[in-house]
């Protein structure tokens, strides 16, 4: 953590006007996609749950990729559901359900669906 705290003490104003706009692009190209009640189906993470003692530099990796995939719904703005669907060599994955900017509702009862279906 105190890495990644030093790490973001150095960003400078310019970077974050230009990380700004790459937001406001995705933002721009994103919300057609999410339109009209649709969703946007993700794995929450790259791989499953790393195993209990794993090393910290073995989930640094992990957490570079998973970060692609988790930081989606706080750069839009919008709400994203996990559900753990399954597992993998006994560690769980999860699918990400993602709408569009006050579609939480709309999202909720999706992941109901999806829950009352697997019950079925």
């Amino acid at each position: 953590m105190a890495e990644r705290y030093a790490a973001a003490s150095r960003i400078t104003d310019a970077e974050i006007e230009a990380a700004g706009s790459v937001r406001a692009d995705f933002i721009e190209r994103m919300e057609p996609v999410l339109s009209g009640g649709a969703a946007v189906c993700l794995p929450t993470t790259a791989a499953p749950a790393p195993p209990v003692g794993e090393s910290l530099s073995a989930r640094a990796a992990l957490r570079s990729r998973n970060s692609s995939l988790t930081c989606v719904a706080g750069m839009l703005g919008a709400p994203q559901i996990n559900l753990p669907l399954a597992e993998v060599d006994g560690l769980p994955v999860g699918l990400s359900l993602l709408g569009a900017r006050g579609s939480d509702e709309m999202l909720i009862a999706f992941a109901r669906e999806i829950e009352a279906s697997l019950k079925s």
